[in-house]
């Protein structure tokens, strides 16, 4: 895996570039309050599309997999005491109790020891000083929040009819 020193133009990290986080097998995922799903991956992490997850959760086959675990994925009023770690090769879901080492540490043995910041405290706040100051540089433009927002609800709605075209639901008495 190369992992260049420079900052991901799509996940904000300055540890290393998306590329490197394509070949990532596990991915963490919760919910946490104030409707906020989160991922993270060993290296690190961010907060991520409510409705999206929602519309993957609830879907009535992982919903039915999580079993009893899917009340403790967290919600918008209650914190999750559990999170699913996804194996992107085998398509699996796991269940694993929030904060548990042996999950963390199979998140944070996927990256090689190179992807692992050598810096110092000065250095970590300086580099996200200056993320914030470049953030605050570029500010989207009303037309470019709508388009984005746009691109959102169909990237949704694409993910619901995928969903159904693979696993759809299956009503008895209805000819189906």
């Amino acid at each position: 895996m190369n992992l260049q020193r420079e900052r991901c133009s799509i996940c904000t990290s300055w540890r290393c570039t998306a590329r490197a986080r394509l070949w990532l097998n596990f991915l963490a995922f919760y919910y946490s309050t104030g409707d906020k799903p989160y991922w993270e991956d060993g290296l690190g992490g961010q907060t991520d599309s409510w409705d999206g997850y929602l519309t993957w959760i609830r879907h009535w086959v992982v919903s039915a997999g999580l079993g009893p675990y899917r009340d403790t994925l967290g919600a918008a009023d209650a914190e999750a005491t559990h999170t699913w770690l996804l194996d992107r090769r085998t398509r699996l879901v796991y269940v694993s109790e929030r904060g548990n080492p042996v999950a963390r540490q199979l998140l944070r043995e996927q990256w090689p020891s190179e992807a692992w910041p050598n810096i110092s405290p000065e250095e970590a706040l300086d580099l996200m000083q200056h993320r914030i100051a470049q953030q605050s540089q570029h500010l989207p433009s009303q037309e470019q929040i709508m388009a984005f927002y746009h691109q959102h609800l169909q990237d949704v709605a694409d993910l619901s009819d995928w969903l159904e075209k693979y696993w759809p639901m299956k009503v008895s008495g209805r000819g189906q």
